[in-house]
């Protein structure tokens, strides 16, 4: 069965065509859930399965409430109490741009030896756009400690975001730029 997972995975990133559309990402993360299952318990797992778990089950549910959620959110609560404000945090916009997606499946191409498909990054723009659109007002949400993030409001090259911690609220909005491949963030 591992094996066949795999394979699923390998024909999806390999495919020249690849992304063409949101159930094509969808069905990526089913199969790479599906074989990091297969894998490893989830105790067991290193950060970037984590964070292809993450964005699995971001996909697969409407409100995402797990303990690896809480963790993952939990860490950027702490960093904010530390750091004095979300908006000084590498991490939070990190999170904002999927930077820690990007390295979790160069990493799976690795593993797989495989080349990595988002080389260009016009193409990681494409797959990120149709991701986040996809993603789009489901939250990740921190019960305990009061903390929900979301994407919202996607259009052509631009998303906003919504991170809300106890009495804080943030939002701004992400635009991408296709043209020259650049990001930024508001």
């Amino acid at each position: 069965m591992k094996e066949i997972l795999k394979e699923k995975i390998i024909l999806i990133l390999t495919n020249e065509n690849f992304p063409e559309n949101n159930e094509q990402i969808v069905y990526l993360f089913v199969q790479i859930r599906k074989y990091l299952e297969l894998e490893n318990t989830i105790e067991n797992y290193t950060d970037n399965e984590k964070i292809l778990k993450l964005y699995s089950d971001w996909l697969l549910h409407n409100d995402l409430s797990f303990q690896l959620t809480q963790n993952f959110l939990g860490k950027f609560a702490d960093d904010y109490d530390k750091e004095d404000g979300f908006s000084k945090l590498e991490n939070s916009r990190s999170l904002i741009r999927c930077d820690n997606l990007y390295q979790a499946i160069e990493d799976l191409c690795e593993k797989l030896d495989i080349e990595f498909p988002f080389k260009n990054s016009k193409k990681w723009w494409r797959f990120l756009f149709i991701l986040i659109k996809e993603l789009a007002n489901i939250p990740l949400i921190h019960k305990e400690r009061q903390i929900s993030f979301k994407f919202s409001n996607v259009q052509s090259n631009e998303y906003r975001y919504e991170f809300k911690y106890n009495d804080f609220s943030s939002s701004g909005s992400f635009i991408l730029k296709l043209k020259n491949h650049a990001h930024e963030s508001e």
